[in-house]
């Protein structure tokens, strides 16, 4: 980064409360993953995430397709109890 985003965050996203870091890449191993897990999700009409594990860690973390965000996010908090009832 450079210039006036250096001064309020390392990151490569100003936020207020995420810290974003960008990877910019010819190639992810996780694209081949995605596009797979997308496939197989698309013939059973469901949305995608990969949830990723390293063995010996308890860290999983979790990707989606940027267009799918809004309704996993949903879904998620949905799992959590939340009621989003009707939006009139």
């Amino acid at each position: 980064m450079s210039g006036a985003v250096d001064q309020l965050t390392s990151g490569d996203v100003v936020h207020d409360t995420l810290y974003v870091e960008v990877k910019h890449r010819a190639t992810l191993a996780v694209d081949s993953w995605m596009i797979s897990a997308h496939e197989a999700a698309k013939d059973e009409e469901k949305t995608a995430i990969l949830a990723m594990h390293r063995k010996g860690s308890k860290t999983v973390m979790y990707a989606f397709r940027e267009q799918d965000a809004e309704f996993v996010c949903m879904e998620v908090l949905k799992r959590f109890g939340w009621d989003f009832g009707r939006f009139d």
